[in-house]
Formats: structure tokens, sequence, C-alpha cells
């Protein structure tokens, strides 16, 4: 097994049991939840990516939820079983009101997604991958209270416990999204958004480091937000 054929393994192993390991989502405001107040969201959607040269589509569905430690700190949780991530948004940049100017934000965070089988049947071999994220949230605020949300993603994915691999696995993938919070009342925003992510890097122990490896992985969704403001 090369490195290649490695990059793709966490997207299509964790698109084929419902997961979406490999997204990069927009389904949170590039605005911090204030502080005491929580916010909910739920999205449906499809992601895709390429096995072998052929292109695939699997249907995705995610919960999360953020509560605003401080005006400029909050935490959230989003899970798309079999994957969980956490993460803390910290305030860059806050408009004065949510009707205007700009709001920036970094979200470190980090994700689990565990019990995937090896390619053996009855093997016993599993795969375990961890995820350690950052992404960049910058949201152009709107007088009807929507805001148009940009943010750049890197993931770095440490993938262990492969039949076949020495050693841990490590692949870094780059890209972002953008979606629209459409405000349709005082607490519920619709987010239609897209988003990619390219893997550029990719190391295997015995195997050395590769650069540029080219594996791509997409999603399209509609969103739902509750609160949050």
């Amino acid at each position: 097994m090369n490195v290649r054929t490695l990059a793709v393994l966490v997207c299509v192993s964790s698109a084929l049991v419902g997961g979406a390991a490999c997204t990069s989502s927009t389904l949170q405001l590039a605005r911090t939840t204030s502080r005491g107040e929580t916010a909910t969201a739920m999205a449906a959607g499809v992601q895709l990516f390429s096995v072998s040269g052929k292109r695939q589509r699997v249907p995705q569905f995610e919960v999360g939820g953020r509560y605003g430690l401080t005006d400029k700190i909050d935490v959230g949780a989003r899970v798309w079983l079999p994957y969980w991530e956490l993460d803390v948004k910290v305030q860059l940049a806050r408009s004065a009101t949510p009707t205007e100017g700009w709001d920036v934000a970094v979200a470190p965070g980090v994700g689990y997604l565990g019990g995937i089988p090896g390619d053996r049947e009855g093997s016993g071999a599993y795969l375990h991958t961890a995820a350690l994220s950052t992404t960049l949230y910058v949201g152009k605020n709107f007088a009807s209270g929507s805001q148009l949300i940009v943010a750049p993603r890197a993931v770095d994915f440490v993938m262990a416990g492969y039949a076949e691999a020495a050693g841990a696995i490590n692949l870094l993938y780059a890209g972002g999204s953008i979606g629209y919070a459409w405000k349709v009342s005082k607490t519920v925003r619709l987010v239609p958004q897209v988003s990619a992510l390219f893997n550029v890097v990719g190391s295997l122990a015995d195997f050395g480091t590769v650069v540029g490896l080219g594996g791509m992985h997409g999603q399209a969704s509609l969103g739902v937000m509750f609160g949050g403001e």
C-alpha cells in the first residue's frame, strides 16, 4: 500500500460508514456565542470524493452545539457518527453589532474517528484516527443580521492500527469553506455551504514523506442554526 492510497483511506472509510472526517463545515458564525448563551445546529448534505478515479457521493448528517464562556470565547462540539469534534473559538475581531462590519475568529479543535474495520474481513484490524485542526472564520455582517462566512482550514490526521501499516500514518489536509448564514427569524438561520480539503503532505513509517498527494474531499450541505447571536 502506497502513501497516495493512504491519503484517501481515512476519508473513504469515514464516508462509507456515514462519517465526514475530512469535511470542512461552516456550520457556525464567525462571531462567538455570547457569554452564557447556547447555539445549536444541524445540517444535511452530500460528501464528494474519488476512489480509483471514480467519483463517489455519500449522504451526510451532522448535529452540533456551542456555549459562550465569555463574549469572546465559546466552546463547541459536533457529531457526525462515528466521528466527533471538539473546538474552542476565540474572537480576534468583533464588530459593535451583528448587523455591520466584520467578525474574525480562530478555532483550534480535536477530533476522533475510531472502530473502522481493516480491509480483511475477520482480521480484527481497526483504523483509529485522531484529527488536529485549525480554522480561521472571517464573517461579513449585513444589515439583515445575515453573515457571509469564509473559513480556511488545516487538518492533520494521525492514523494507527491499520493491519498493513507499520507505525502511524500522518496526513495533512488544507482547504476551506464558504457559507451564508441567512437570518430568517430572530433565532433561526439557514446555512447553505460548500467546502473542500486537499491532501498536501503525507508520511508513513518506513516510507518517508510525500508532498502534494492530490487527494480531495468535498462537501455541499444545507444547515439550520438556532441561537448564537
